[in-house]
């Protein structure tokens, strides 16, 4: 990973990514999912998040919700759309109107903590280790 001159970035975690549909998702009841199955239906993204990097939309462009929350209404509420959410957003879910199904093949998304360049090893990984790193 490249960072600006003068920072470095350390990895800090990796979570895994998932689909999220409508319970009533033709797909909701798989164990497993990949992301040119979905593609047929509107993608739908949060205004505040980018698109994780090998994600592509499918039919016209993603559908922006407003936050994370309201994507996840929106998702439930039409059962032919879907999302990306890492692992850590899907525990926070607590709508019975959506699941939450691993991506095939296993997708991830890597975690990073910038620091300065010249910031001593030992307080980078102090900063890094916060961080679950």
């Amino acid at each position: 990973m490249r960072a600006a001159p003068g920072l470095r970035v350390l990895p800090a975690w990796t979570e895994a990514l998932f689909a999220v549909v409508s319970a009533r998702h033709p797909a909701a009841g798989r164990a497993g999912i990949a992301v040119a199955e979905l593609a047929t239906g509107p993608l739908r993204t949060a205004r505040d998040h980018d698109l994780p990097a090998g994600v592509l939309p499918g039919p016209g462009a993603p559908v922006r919700a407003g936050m994370v929350q309201d994507t996840i209404v929106e998702v439930g509420s039409d059962p032919r759309s879907w999302t990306v959410l890492a692992a850590d957003q899907v525990a926070e879910i607590r709508s019975a109107r959506v699941r939450a199904i691993p991506l095939e093949p296993r997708t991830t998304v890597t975690g990073s903590v910038v620091v300065p360049d010249d910031l001593p090893d030992t307080c980078a990984a102090a900063h890094r280790s916060a961080f679950g790193g």
